[in-house]
This record gives structure tokens, C-alpha cells and sequence, in this order.
């Protein structure tokens, strides 16, 4: 379901914290009215280790507040849990009358109100030195490769590198509370503006990372076509390997595009691989954050095939390491 993609990245967008999304299975709904089973959609999403159910209306007219602020106490209290609205749009008036209701929302991309998370929040960005976590999140491992690539993150005040890598300074703080206990970077400040700094050179910081980066592919589609609204999309996977190294391309063109992307794409998707023209790898982060040409760049591509058994593969992959540094 596109809109459960949608509230996944724009939490984990704004949070900095990995987000997953299932539907509900039917057996669990089996006590709510009719009506309601038939008007909403309910999933749950996880987030800091919490369940979060969410009530997304189906296709049709969305229901007038009075109306939908009714029908979220009755799921609340059908299903014993405080249930969110994810809604497509809303006006400023009803936005500031869902927050006067304190009644929970997202509007994927544009605004959230959860009130009964705020807490939760408080404790997932300490002042302390967070606890150490193996596994970076996705905003923490955009800045790294960043950094390791471009060299242009330390010393750069944090709000400065929300502006360029396009998350919110949230998020960016979070990410540099993951970097901290791993001793991949250090804090400081320039004058009122907090920074942080990287001591290690590049290669020395790569080596150092890759046991807690992850491959940014979330999704594979083959497909016969890929319009976007804007641009190109990047070379991935064996294309953009073969257009680094010495292997051959494979049959099949390979793209890369961005989640936040993906939503306003247009592409013929199919069933079988052997109807497709191309694969499209949607990844977590907008690959245009790190590349400078037609491919993506080369360490999130080792990581997307670093999994890979062709010994083909692997071969090209170091190859393809050998070169960068």
C-alpha cells in the first residue's frame, strides 16, 4: 500500500529511526462494526521498539472531522489501543482542530501530531551518550558515506547539514548520537553551533563503518518502462557495476531512485523478469546524495551486491574498492 510507504519514510525521514509497517491480519479485526472494517484501512507500525495502529480511510471522500474523530474513539475502543489517522491532506482549521481534540494524525510528508508518543520521543534523542547501536539508521549512514566520500560534513554545523542532505535537524542530531559511540566521529562546537568532527582519513573510516552498514535496497521491481518527473535515475547494480569495473552488463538496465522518489514515479511494473526491461532498486536514501555522475556512488553500490555469491561479483566489487581508494 503506497500510503503505509509514505508514513514509513517520512517517520523515518524525521525521526532518523528505522520504521516497519504490516497490515493487520483479518482475525484481529473481527470485532469491529462493519462499517468501520469497510471504510478503514488498520495497520501498525513500529517505532522505538512501540506498535503504533493507524487508521488509514479507503479510496473515496474522506470523512468530515466530526465525523472521523468519532469513528477513532469507537476503533480505539473496539481494539483497545489508541489508533492514529494517516490522512492524504488537511486545512490549517482542521489540523488546528484535530490538535485542540489531541487526537493523533500524520499527513505523510507535511505534519504529525502524537501526543501520546512525546515521551517516547524524549527518550529516543538524550542528552546523554545514546546507548550504542550496531546497525546505523539511514540518516546516520547517509552522513558517514558521506563524509568518507566528500569530506564535507565535519566542522559543518548540524543545521547546515540538514540543509544539504535534506532531513530535518532532528534526524541529523539523532544520526550523530549513533555515530558518537562508535567512535566514528566526534561533537564540538563552533561558536553557538554544534558540529562534529571526523578524525579518522577516509579509508581508515570506510574500513572502520562497513560492519554496521547495510545495503540501501528496500524494494526490486522489474518493469517495462520508468518515467520520472524530474531527471534521470542512476545507474545500479550490475549496470553500474559494469560501468565502474571490467565485468560485463548484464541483459537488463538497472536504476536506482529514492523512496520519497518512488512515490511520484511512474513505471510499468510486471510480474516475470523475463517480461521486464529493466530493474528499478528503490533505495532508502535519494542515491543523488552521494553520486556525482551517472552511477551511484561506489560504496553504496558495494554495499547493495556485497551479498552477492557470483564470484564474478565479487571480483568486480573489489575491483571497484580498489579503485575508490
Amino acid at each position: 500500500m503506497v500510503i503505509l510507504q509514505e508514513v514509513v519514510a517520512y517517520l523515518e525521514n524525521v525521526t532518523g529511526a528505522p520504521a516497519t509497517a504490516r497490515t493487520l491480519a483479518k482475525e484481529s479485526l473481527k470485532g469491529l462494526p462493519v462499517y468501520l472494517a469497510a471504510a478503514y484501512g488498520i495497520h501498525e507500525i513500529d517505532l522505538f521498539g512501540h506498535a503504533i495502529m493507524m487508521a488509514v480511510p479507503k479510496a473515496g471522500e474522506t470523512p468530515n472531522l466530526a465525523q472521523l474523530a468519532k469513528d477513532r474513539m469507537l476503533l480505539s475502543s473496539k481494539l483497545g489501543r489508541e489508533v492514529i489517522l494517516v490522512l492524504p491532506l488537511l486545512k490549517s482549521y482542521e489540523r488546528r482542530r484535530l490538535v485542540e481534540k489531541r487526537i493523533p494524525f500524520i499527513v505523510p510528508g507535511r505534519q504529525m501530531f502524537l501526543p501520546m508518543l512525546l515521551v517516547d520521543f524524549r527518550e529516543a534523542f538524550p542528552a546523554r551518550m545514546p546507548v550504542r547501536k550496531e546497525t546505523l539508521s539511514w540518516v546516520a549512514q547517509v552522513m558517514l558515506l558521506r563524509q568518507v566520500q566528500f569530506g564535507d560534513i565535519t566542522g559543518r554545523p548540524l543545521v547546515m547539514i540538514a540543509g544539504v542532505l535534506g532531513y530535518s535537524a532532528m534526524a541529523i542530531t539523532q544520526g550523530l548520537n549513533e555515530l558518537l559511540p562508535l567512535g566514528l566521529c566526534e561533537q564540538a562546537r563552533e561558536g553557538r553551533a554544534r558540529t562534529m568532527r571526523f578524525e579518522h582519513v577516509r579509508r581508515d573510516l570506510w574500513r572502520e563503518a562497513v560492519p554496521h552498514l547495510r545495503s540501501p535496497v528496500k524494494r526490486r521491481y522489474w518493469a517495462r518502462d520508468l518515467r520520472l518527473a524530474h531527471g534521470q535515475p542512476l545507474y545500479a547494480g550490475m549496470t553500474g557495476l559494469s560501468e565502474a569495473t571490467n565485468i560485463s552488463t548484464a541483459p537488463k538496465t538497472v536504476f536506482a531512485i529514492g523512496t520519497r522518489e518512488a512515490r511520484g514515479v511512474e513505471m510499468d511494473t510486471c510480474p516475470f523478469e523475463e517480461d521486464a526491461a529493466i530493474i528499478v532498486e528503490v533505495w532508502a536514501y535519494a542515491p543523488e546524495l552521494l553520486s556525482e555522475g551517472a552511477s551511484v556512488d561506489p560504496l553504496s553500490l558495494y554495499l547493495s551486491m556485497r551479498e552477492d555469491p557470483d564470484e564474478r561479483v565479487q571480483t568486480a566489487l573489489a575491483q571497484l574498492l580498489e579503485a575508490w581508494t
